[in-house]
């Protein structure tokens, strides 16, 4: 803590320069950033995310698609049902609502003890992946608009 507040002005000269040098590598910095997001941004665009070209690709469509399931007799013990009329019945799958925002007919929504499923079955491969040398890598959840224009 300086008790005199005052610089003298050559070390006012030193203040003021380190603070312009600070300044323009803050620019380059920022300018080589702004560079290499776009080359990223270019490279991340040939990643494929598609979806099968026999995905119907109207909503209705999808939705008809979705519930377009064989309708059975009910039985006391009868354990041959589609699993999506299952998942329906329990709760545990949600179609529409996943249709609506996906746009597709293989999303869903887990739910209650269909949610926990999923993360019981990935539990199970990734520690039969990782038993046989894989190496998990989880990433980050929030990108960058430019990644996922």
């Amino acid at each position: 803590k300086m008790a005199d507040k005052t610089l003298d002005q050559e070390s006012r000269q030193k203040f003021i320069e380190t603070a312009k040098k600070i300044k323009s590598d803050i620019a380059n910095g920022e300018q080589e950033l702004e560079q290499k997001e776009a080359i990223l941004h270019e490279k991340a665009l040939h990643i494929p995310n598609q979806t099968s070209d026999k995905t119907p690709p109207e909503e209705e469509e999808v939705i008809g698609f979705i519930h377009a399931t064989e309708e059975r007799a009910p039985a006391e013990h009868n354990l041959d049902i589609h699993h999506v009329t299952l998942g329906e019945k329990l709760g545990i799958f949600d179609f529409h609502s996943a249709s609506k925002v996906a746009g597709s007919n293989h999303a869903c929504f887990m739910k209650k003890e269909g949610a926990l499923l999923e993360l019981a079955l990935i539990n199970f491969a990734v520690h039969h992946a990782t038993s046989k040398g894989y190496t998990p890598v989880l990433t980050p959840d929030v990108a960058r608009r430019t990644i996922v224009e």
